[in-house]
């Protein structure tokens, strides 16, 4: 049992020394209700994660359609450490504080689309992650 320890030990270490990337990871609170006036207001954002990251699998943007107006999906991941917590969910927010893989994605802000293992030993947590990114041409129209 030493050797499985040893080697989840060495695994963890290894998955840290690749997180170059500082994160947050931001969860909403539920929508508040006024009964008073029927407005609905978002609710306030709590930090549940603040640290290193892996942010990888970066690709450019994949192009769509409004209207007369092209838009971007664009899809990465991210690792965290196992034993965070508490652990990220779906829907959560991740903003990127900031990376030396790819400056370009400095003060970008993700969803959280799935949260998975990372790998056999369970060393890192993995993210999917994607942001929508609007055509320059939209805008509001007075």
């Amino acid at each position: 049992m030493i050797g499985a320890k040893f080697a989840l030990a060495h695994a963890r270490r290894r998955a840290l020394d690749y997180m170059v990337s500082e994160i947050v990871i931001y969860r909403s609170a539920e929508p508040l209700f006024n009964h008073a006036t029927g407005a609905i207001t978002a609710g306030m954002e709590n930090v549940i994660y603040r640290g290193t990251a892996r942010i990888w699998g970066s690709s450019g943007a994949q192009t769509f359609s409004f209207g007369q107006s092209d838009g971007g999906i664009q899809l990465n991941y991210a690792s965290i450490p196992w034993d965070t917590d508490p652990v990220p969910k779906r829907h959560d927010i991740l903003y990127l504080v900031s990376t030396e893989i790819d400056a370009v994605l400095e003060g970008r802000t993700f969803s959280i689309v799935d949260v998975e293992t990372g790998g056999q030993f369970r060393a890192t947590r993995r993210l999917s992650i994607y942001r929508v990114e609007e055509s320059q041409f939209f805008q509001d129209t007075p």
